[in-house]
């Protein structure tokens, strides 16, 4: 299909909106989520769309 997509939070082809991010749910809802965690002081990731499959 080419789309482009990426496996690290942190690659800037994902922060730029130019890459799909594939992850794990787990990685998604932890306690330590990168995504950010309500009361933590870390900024958050605005995440467009949850696919599970």
């Amino acid at each position: 299909m080419g789309l482009a997509v990426i496996d690290q939070v942190d690659d800037l082809a994902f922060h730029s909106g130019q890459a799909i991010l594939v992850t794990t749910f787990q990685k998604l809802i932890n306690g330590q989520s990168v995504f950010g965690v309500v009361g933590d002081a870390r900024s958050k990731l605005q995440i467009g769309i949850v696919v599970d499959g």
